[in-house]
């Protein structure tokens, strides 16, 4: 629907209920990405990396957010 801020909106709300939402992360982290914010960008790549690193989600969104270094 092209409403970046709405979008912002309910991904933070799902962040409130689901904070372990490693997909939720990488889509706001995207988001962010996008409107050029790469500090909270790189904030949400350091949440996914911390509790799911391991996971494919992890090397998605070091592939899609790009890299802490």
């Amino acid at each position: 629907m092209n409403n970046t801020a709405k979008a912002i909106e309910f991904r933070e709300k799902i962040v409130l209920l689901d904070p372990w939402n490693a997909e939720n992360y990488l889509a706001l982290g995207k988001i962010y990405k996008n409107q050029g914010d790469l500090t909270k960008s790189n904030a949400m790549l350091a949440k996914i990396l911390s509790f799911a690193s391991i996971n494919p989600i992890g090397s998605q969104a070091k592939e899609e957010l790009g890299s802490l270094n």
